[in-house]
């Protein structure tokens, strides 16, 4: 269960990683930018299928989506 406090400034990308994890017992929070969190988890050494959202929702969708996004723009560099 959440503690319903944000990660601090010091914060490791696995620690705000599992804190989205154990969010996902839950509906996502709408204010989140799923897409561009999916879309920078590939600079942080992130795989597609690492994915905090449950295939098949929406968060899912967007982020993959980022993801993706990101993997294609970096291919073209």
């Amino acid at each position: 269960m959440l503690s319903g406090r944000c990660p601090g400034p010091g914060a490791t990308w696995s620690g705000l990683l599992s804190h989205y994890v154990a969010a996902m017992t839950q509906p996502p929070d709408d204010n989140l930018d799923h897409r561009a969190l999916g879309y920078y988890a590939p600079g942080k050494g992130l795989r597609r299928e690492d994915c905090p959202y449950a295939e098949g929702t929406e968060p899912h969708a967007q982020w993959t989506a980022g993801y993706d996004e990101a993997v294609r723009e970096r291919k073209e560099e």
